[in-house]
């Protein structure tokens, strides 16, 4: 009898196929999804409809009514050995812990969270990691990205024997294999840019993407690496205002705008990169840092960005800036430039991404499944967790 891990999800997203079809591969539990409708609905950010690889021929998909989710849990035949359901608020996660209790089957939860969002100060701080610890105790499993959302669910009581990475993965033999695949293209497109440094953004235009930044810091490299080159993939509401500054900076020879590009041709524009730059003032992961260094592609990232910490050594795979200082990111940038010449960043960069492959991933979901059901605590004492939020000066999520 197969072992099966029950995936209670509103649509698919451009993560989650690559994992179900990894642990249908290599896995000895096999995913069981039920998604309320089959596509995505439009991305508000780039204010067009975004169309993802969604294939679910090799793993088994159900659709489901809302209100059929809780019964349908109850009911299956056989038992899963958990539910994995994502978001607190949304209508089908309620569904699917409810389904969950009534059947006995322990919850996994995804999570990105991390310690650097926002958040209140003082006692106001405590009382929200009070009510976060909370509401965390009805899950017993927790799926997180890395090395930051890690320490937000220890932050809040989840016990480190049920958390395990792997949230977001990246298909790495997938994105190599699109890089050889797109090297013609690639080099064909890198000689008509003229340059010999090539820079490469991939973000929403968008406050929080902070593409500002990118365009100022670009301009201060220019000054002393005129053979650099800008290639800014990317649309949304700030679209005017980035054209309006490239154009007060004079960069228009030098700064190429491809604008919205499908998923499928990014290998294009990651094959003809010597770096990529990711700078949002926040970024809980950040995948496209992943694509990059997937496609052998090194990476400067503000250290907002949640993958930056598992993934980002200055020197050995990028380099790191701050959110907010164009300054930083040229001074980055300047560094890149240099180490390009004599240190296998790209390769480095390659090597250190594989600890978030899919694969990888899909074998983290399945432990954690298997540990679900050794029936340990999933959470600290309230005791613990108040004490020491309240040694760590009023709460542990800095502002």
């Amino acid at each position: 009898m197969t072992d099966r891990l029950l995936c209670v999800l509103d649509h698919p997203t451009q993560y989650d196929p690559p994992l179900w079809r990894a642990m249908e591969r290599s896995c000895e539990v096999k995913p069981h999804v039920l998604y309320l409708r089959s596509t995505a609905p439009d991305d508000p950010e780039i204010e067009q409809a975004v169309g993802w690889q969604g294939d679910t021929n090799s793993y088994l998909t159900q659709s489901v009514a809302l209100s059929d989710i809780a019964d349908s849990i109850v009911s299956l035949t056989p038992r899963p050995l958990a539910v994995l359901t994502a978001g607190w608020t949304r209508p089908s996660t309620v569904q699917a812990m409810l389904g969950s209790r009534r059947a006995g089957i322990p919850v996994i939860q995804p999570s990105d969270k991390t310690l650097n969002e926002r958040s209140p100060t003082g006692l106001a701080r405590t009382a929200l990691t009070v009510f976060h610890a909370s509401r965390i105790r009805s899950v017993q499993g927790f799926f997180t990205t890395g090395l930051l959302g890690t320490n937000a669910l220890r932050s809040i009581g989840a016990s480190a024997e049920h958390i395990v990475p792997g949230l977001y993965p990246i298909d790495v033999n997938h994105w190599q294999t699109q890089r050889a695949a797109f090297r013609s293209r690639s080099l064909s497109y890198r000689q008509t840019l003229g340059g010999k440094f090539i820079v490469l953004a991939v973000s929403k235009w968008s406050e929080r993407e902070n593409p500002l930044q990118v365009v100022d810091a670009f301009a201060e490299l220019l000054l002393t690496c005129p053979e650099s080159r800008l290639v800014y993939v990317g649309d949304g509401p700030l679209r005017d205002r980035v054209r309006r500054r490239i154009k007060a900076r004079k960069l228009e020879p030098f700064v190429t705008l491809p604008g919205y590009v499908p998923y499928d041709e990014l290998p294009l524009y990651y094959g003809c990169a010597d770096v990529f730059v990711h700078a949002p003032e926040c970024e809980p992961w950040g995948i496209s840092v992943l694509e990059a260094m997937a496609s052998s592609v090194p990476v400067i990232a503000n250290t907002t960005v949640g993958a930056a910490a598992d993934l980002v050594i200055p020197g050995i795979t990028g380099d790191l800036s701050y959110a907010g200082s164009s300054s930083s990111l040229a001074a980055a940038l300047r560094r890149m430039h240099t180490w390009m010449e004599h240190r296998p960043l790209g390769a480095n960069a390659l090597e250190r991404v594989r600890r978030f492959d899919v694969h990888k991933a899909a074998e983290n979901l399945q432990d954690l499944c298997w540990k679900l059901t050794s029936g340990k605590p999933a959470h600290d004492d309230f005791s613990k967790i108040l004490i020491s939020d309240l040694r760590n000066a009023f709460g542990r999520w800095p502002t």
